[in-house]
């Protein structure tokens, strides 16, 4: 528990907030279970449909939750960045096995705890229950949103907003992004992906740094308006 207090201390303020609220209520046996994690970058920690014995919440890094079902493909259909928890949903859904894989895009620092001990706590504490019934929600409709979007628009437009929405997370920096992570996260193939953005390339919207994709303010603004002669600006493609 030291070690796990004395982390916490080194995040930011916005987030020992947030901790300090989620746990509010949270009874003595319940702060002295949680255990300190850190799983390096491109480790499997939870995979679809094993026992959802643990519940994790993630501090610093990115997860990808992950789907491999479908012709051994890996596509990551949405990433978290902290605070974020995983087997709460489980829980509140009374399902005993792990709904998605979850791997770490970046080094990753959590907390663990039992799924036991969890959820006895959520059963008897309102106030968490609340913040995790609001959490899985938005979840859910952002999921639903992506995959109407990927019904409803074509590959350019799935790659186009893909640029918009990590651009966008890097708050007006210019980004590079590789094009593996298109393949990962839009589904599409390798080659429908490196044609696209051959023709994004060719129309000054990207710029090419070895084989990764390199992006401007100026460029950004171009996807958008290009966008939104098809698409809402409300549309969010995680």
């Amino acid at each position: 528990m030291k070690r796990t207090t004395e982390f916490i201390r080194t995040l930011t303020e916005e987030k020992r907030n947030y901790i300090q609220e989620y746990f509010r209520n949270a009874p003595d046996w319940l702060k002295d279970s949680l255990q300190l994690v850190h799983v390096p970058a491109g480790n499997l920690f939870v995979e679809e449909g094993d026992l959802a014995d643990r519940v994790y919440m993630l501090l610093e890094g990115q997860v990808c939750a992950m789907e491999q079902r479908v012709l051994g493909i890996q596509y990551k259909h949405y990433t978290f960045s902290p605070i974020e928890t995983f087997g709460t949903m489980e829980i509140i859904s009374g399902i005993e096995g792990y709904m998605t894989s979850l791997c770490a895009d970046t080094d990753c620092v959590l907390l663990k705890t039992s799924r036991k001990k969890y959820e006895k706590w959520v059963g008897e504490d309102s106030h968490v229950f609340r913040i995790e019934a609001a959490k899985i929600g938005e979840y859910l409709l952002k999921q639903a949103r992506k995959e109407r979007l990927n019904v409803l628009v074509g590959g350019a437009e799935r790659v186009a907003l893909k640029i918009c929405s990590i651009y966008e997370k890097a708050k007006d920096q210019a980004v590079c992004i590789s094009r593996r992570e298109f393949v990962e996260t839009t589904g599409l193939s390798e080659r429908t992906v490196s044609r696209i953005l051959g023709g994004f390339e060719d129309r000054g919207f990207i710029s090419r740094k070895g084989w990764d994709v390199q992006v401007t303010k100026e460029q950004y603004e171009e996807i958008r308006h290009l966008l939104n002669d098809t698409v809402s600006p409300l549309a969010e493609y995680e």
